[in-house]
């Protein structure tokens, strides 16, 4: 149960509330399918099913895959 727990709480990441625990990033850089890098403030992230980040910059929402995108605080 804690390796579970410690799991949850070490995979997730920024501007999130988890057991009344906020994540927050404030940049992020997201690599798309075609090799583009986008890269700037987040204004918003969501994590979705499975290893799915939704990642709003600057105003656009990006659906990407975790091993795709870096996000600092």
């Amino acid at each position: 149960m804690m390796m579970l727990v410690g799991c949850v709480v070490l995979c997730s990441c920024g501007n999130y509330k988890m057991f009344d625990t906020t994540f927050t990033y404030s940049w992020a850089q997201i690599k798309l399918p075609d090799g583009t890098i986008i890269e700037g403030k987040v204004d918003n992230w969501n994590d979705c099913e499975g290893d799915q980040l939704r990642i709003t910059i600057d105003g656009t929402t990006y659906l990407v895959h975790a091993a795709n995108a870096i996000m600092k605080t």
